[in-house]
């Protein structure tokens, strides 16, 4: 596995740099991101069977074809949605050039969930990457066998000092945004300390933001 500070520090001196704000970019990692699922859908279809004893047809219904959608849906609109906002000016703004810019939030941590292991890991990667951010992964350890086959392929396909996945039990360390996917009982145990990174009770003195399904 790889050091988690290591990975975190090598995603935020990414994001740092500004690489990951321009269209092109942005563009070329979802685009990889789609060949990657499209080449290795049998093998992630196989890690699910392994997991949770899903059927391949299964799989590509609800997991594996839903990731093509989504990254085909972005490619289609994703210019139009980096284009900045154009507000209605008032008395006070009348003479001025208005502009309201969406600027990516920076590296951010998605924690999946073992339920649908590709799916709900996967999907916001692919939101983030997106938006310009850079990407923590951490694949529920409850779901071993797609945790690896994650691990294995993103950096096969993507930049790798975007999308960092250190494997198996967490450790704390300050991100941007964190984003966790659960039950009402898990996102009530982050302030407890009662799910899988407990440590991660320690954000909320910090008020970093933090997204739950």
């Amino acid at each position: 596995m790889a050091n988690f500070h290591h990975v975190v520090s090598k995603a935020r001196e990414t994001f740092e740099s500004g690489k990951t704000r321009s269209y092109e970019y942005r563009k070329k990692q979802l685009e990889n991101f789609k060949r990657m699922v499209q080449e290795n859908g049998d093998k992630i279809a196989q890690s699910l069977e392994q997991d949770l004893k899903k059927c391949k047809m299964e799989s590509f219904f609800t997991e594996i074809g839903l990731l093509v959608t989504e990254i085909d849906y972005i490619l289609e609109n994703l210019k139009q949605w980096m284009a900045p906002d154009k507000p209605e000016k008032n008395l006070i703004t009348m003479l001025d050039k208005v502009r309201i810019y969406n600027d990516p939030k920076g590296v951010v941590l998605v924690m999946g969930a073992w339920n649908y292991p590709i799916n709900l890991t996967l999907m916001p990667v692919i939101g983030a990457i997106s938006a310009g951010n850079c990407v923590i992964i951490k694949p529920s350890e409850v779901a071993p066998a797609s945790a690896n086959v994650i691990a294995e392929l993103i950096p096969k396909y993507l930049d790798p000092c975007e999308v960092g996945i250190p494997v198996g039990k967490g450790t704390f360390v300050m991100l941007d945004w964190p984003w966790r996917l659960g039950s009402k009982d898990v996102g009530m145990g982050i302030n407890k300390s009662q799910f899988g990174w407990k440590h991660c009770s320690a954000i909320f003195p910090y008020k970093i933001p933090l997204t739950l399904k």
